[in-house]
């Protein structure tokens, strides 16, 4: 896999000029965002996904978790592929031990559902 967003044009990279690079993060090319940016954009996507339309207060908006676990599952496979992506990067163990035990179990419960 490579790191997220990597490959991503120019004009999207935020310009750090004092970052030093350490062991961690020279996996990131310089100006690029990490999985926590990439997983609250998912969290985002999918509220605006569950929610579009609804006159829901804010403090009612929650995501779908079905569909929050087909983005997660789809972004450690494939990132943000609009952005040259190849694959999530950064996944802690926490978070990968879940993907792919609890997010396939619900892809799969969704697909049979339908």
């Amino acid at each position: 896999m490579t790191c997220s967003c990597s490959r991503a044009s120019a004009q999207y990279r935020v310009p750090f000029p004092h970052t030093k690079k350490t062991r961690h993060s020279s996996r990131w090319d310089h100006g690029d965002w990490t999985d926590d940016s990439d997983q609250m954009i998912l969290i985002l996507e999918s509220i605006l996904e569950t929610y579009a339309g609804a006159n829901a207060l804010a403090t009612d908006l929650h995501p779908d978790p079905q569909l929050f676990a087909h983005k997660l599952a789809a972004w450690v496979d494939h990132g943000f592929p609009m952005l040259g992506d190849r694959g999530g990067m950064g996944l802690g163990a926490l978070t990968k031990s879940v993907v792919w035990a609890n997010t396939r179990r619900l892809c799969k419960q969704t697909a049979l559902q339908k």
